[in-house]
């Protein structure tokens, strides 16, 4: 039973690192050509200043209340994740 056991472990064990062998693969950054590929989209240099534009703007017309202050909280996050992203793409 012993045996059974650890066989199921490995089998599980092995199946979480493929998982996230995947989702690593689909998440990266090319230097080379300064691209960044997101759940398997290539999102060029373009494309995230376009982005970051789009979100800059929503961020501007939100309404004053609970929903909206927490809604521009997310747009704000997303601004200063693409700033970064592009921050750090300069830098190298």
């Amino acid at each position: 039973m012993a045996e059974r056991d650890d066989l199921i472990r490995g089998l599980a064990d092995a199946m979480k690192e493929s998982t996230s062998a995947k989702r690593d693969a689909q998440n990266s950054y090319d230097p080379a050509t300064g691209t960044f590929y997101i759940q398997g989209n290539k999102i060029t240099k373009e494309i995230a200043n376009a982005a970051l534009d789009f979100f800059e703007k929503k961020s501007q017309n939100v309404a004053s209340t609970i929903v909206g202050r927490e809604e521009r909280m997310y747009y704000d996050m997303a601004i200063a994740s693409i700033k970064k992203c592009l921050i750090d793409d300069d830098n190298t």
